[in-house]
């Protein structure tokens, strides 16, 4: 376990600079967010590392908190670090302007019955946290990082959203069994609409353009066409050799 660092310089052809294997090789890293030369690693196993990459072939410790315990995925903006912690059942705000010494500044409990954050994304100062056991996405003001606060929730049967990306007016969600799907959130204030949507079982999304990069879980890399929101596309796709969680 641990991290290793890639050059893509060459994207044909990626090339490990460098690792570093922490806690005694006994880890289980989850998520990652990178500002700078810092990365930080949400880890099931250890909690929080802070990694210094700023030499690339030997990242080396600068923390380790267990202030997080089931980090599934973080986002980074400014000096705050928003980790969905499964386990704590919260969206926890984490001030990393010491990363020697990071703390927590703020959390959101979604609440209900099986509260289980899973995803984040982030847009201006609104967080979208996606909530696995509620089936749920709620959009949170964190303009105050130290109290954040619900604004609307998006809820659906059987949603299970495991993948969140935030552009312009649309959240793009992969969800496990509804697919892949969009909403406009432009009303932060209002319950989302949905806009678009492509069958299948998904796992992690990124937008660029007018595409959208989609991990299947049928052990594929799927390139959507989002030209027509109301109906993406499939124009590519790749196997990746196993099932593509990000």
């Amino acid at each position: 376990g641990g991290v290793r660092v890639m050059a893509v310089s060459n994207p044909a052809a990626p090339v490990i600079v460098g690792s570093l294997a922490y806690n005694g090789g006994s880890s289980a890293a989850v998520s990652i967010a990178v500002a700078g030369r810092y990365a930080y690693v949400g880890d099931n196993t250890v909690g929080l590392v802070v990694i210094d990459i700023s030499n690339p072939a030997s990242p080396t410790v600068v923390s380790t908190s267990a202030i997080v315990n089931a980090p599934w995925n973080m986002a980074l903006s400014g000096k705050y670090l928003y980790v969905a912690d499964g386990d704590d059942q919260v969206l926890k705000v984490i001030d990393v302007s010491n990363p020697a010494s990071p703390v927590v500044a703020g959390t959101f409990a979604p609440g209900g019955a099986t509260p289980q954050p899973y995803s984040i994304a982030l847009a201006g100062k609104y967080a979208y946290l996606g909530d696995i056991g509620n089936g749920a996405i709620y959009i949170v003001d964190i303009s105050n990082p130290t109290a954040p606060a619900k604004v609307a929730t998006y809820s659906s049967g059987g949603l299970s959203p495991v993948g969140l990306f935030a552009l312009g007016r649309y959240l793009y969600v992969a969800d496990v069994g509804l697919g892949f799907f969009s909403l406009d959130v432009s009303n932060a204030h209002a319950t989302p609409t949905l806009v678009g949507s492509y069958a299948g079982s998904h796992y992690g999304v990124a937008v660029a353009g007018q595409y959208a990069y989609v991990a299947d879980n049928s052990g594929n890399a799927l390139v959507l066409n989002l030209r027509t929101q109301a109906t993406p596309t499939l124009v590519g796709s790749v196997a990746t050799g196993g099932n593509p969680l990000s």
